[in-house]
């Protein structure tokens, strides 16, 4: 029954944004962008992972929801065990390895977990929606630290979700409820980028953050059906996608990576069921993953990344599994 709840929530929220919002697919005067609005061609294309593990449950190596998922250099999977309230940390065969947490509000402790990202040490850091924080552990999973309260000021959180890491070790949150993406230099800084609206810089609940090797800046804009393009200044380069189940068109983008080795990017198709692939600047590229319950399908994915030789991890949450695909 939570199950149900949760996945009916998430839908409605975001559909009620997306449904409200005409095709909005634009671009930058860079002329970058690879969204159409109008009629879309819809290509449907099965693909088969070369790994695919968990179910539902609360033993180890089982899950419920998982809504975010990273890899290390040596391999290792990171999971965020939704409802588990929860870390997983597996081998790159899908082996239960260890996990950490527990429901609550004290360090350690997990109530929304949302987003999951590794800095160059394999430190995991944890977006807790519920707890609206930013908490650090480990490779072993010993607590290290924590950021954020519920507020609307910098450094504080409605609704932290995405994370990413730069090779500097500065921390990019998508601060959903705020409307804005923040970023914590490792200076000790603070930067917020964007505002409510469906303009350009504008989000309507950001969920989803990445970066590539210049440092330029991806955005999944969930409720604008969009991903948007940013340079290290804050600077718009290119917007693309619209409302819809096209090529290229989105129904609540979610997690979103760069494979730096290949310059594309994949997206989590979260409504439709898929994952879409695109070039850095935003060109349609293919797709793969239809609404289902077999290898290759999928039950609204949320979290998306990749490992060093461009595989492609997929948090299944409605099927309670990760999936993982190869270039």
């Amino acid at each position: 029954m939570k199950k149900l709840i949760f996945l009916a929530l998430i839908t409605l929220l975001f559909l009620f944004g997306c449904s409200n919002h005409s095709a909005t697919s634009s671009s930058s005067s860079s002329g970058q962008g690879g969204g159409n609005s109008g009629n879309q061609t819809t290509t449907i294309i099965f693909k088969a992972p070369i790994l695919n593990f968990g179910n539902q449950g609360a033993n180890n190596g089982q899950l419920e929801q998982p809504t975010g998922v990273a890899v290390d250099g040596a391999g290792n999977i990171y999971v965020a065990d939704y409802m588990n309230f929860r870390i997983q940390k597996f081998s790159n065969t899908g082996t239960y390895i260890a996990q950490w947490g527990t429901k609550g509000s004290a360090a350690g402790q997990f109530l929304e977990m949302t987003g999951l990202a590794l800095d160059n040490n394999a430190n995991v850091y944890v977006s807790d929606a519920g707890n609206a924080n930013i908490q650090k552990f480990d490779t072993n999973g010993n607590y290290l630290g924590q950021f954020g309260t519920y507020g609307t000021l910098a450094m504080q959180f409605n609704g932290p979700i995405g994370i990413a890491l730069d090779g500097a070790g500065d921390i990019y949150v998508a601060d959903a409820g705020n409307n804005r993406v923040q970023i914590f230099s490792t200076g000790g800084t603070t930067t917020i980028l964007g505002t409510r609206g469906s303009g350009q810089g504008q989000f309507n609940y950001p969920v989803g953050v990445a970066l590539d090797s210049n440092n330029d800046l991806y955005v999944t804009d969930s409720n604008n059906c969009r991903v948007e393009k940013f340079d290290a200044l804050g600077n718009t380069l290119a917007i693309w996608g619209s409302a819809g189940n096209g090529n290229g068109q989105f129904q609540n983008p979610y997690g979103i990576t760069v494979d730096n080795n290949n310059n594309v990017i994949y997206v989590a198709d979260n409504l439709n069921n898929r994952i879409q692939k695109f070039t850095t600047s935003g060109a349609y590229i293919t797709q793969w993953g239809a609404l289902g319950t077999i290898p290759g399908e999928f039950g609204h994915p949320t979290g998306v990344a990749v490992d060093n030789s461009g595989n492609i991890y997929v948090a299944d949450q409605g099927n309670s599994r990760i999936q993982v695909f190869a270039p």
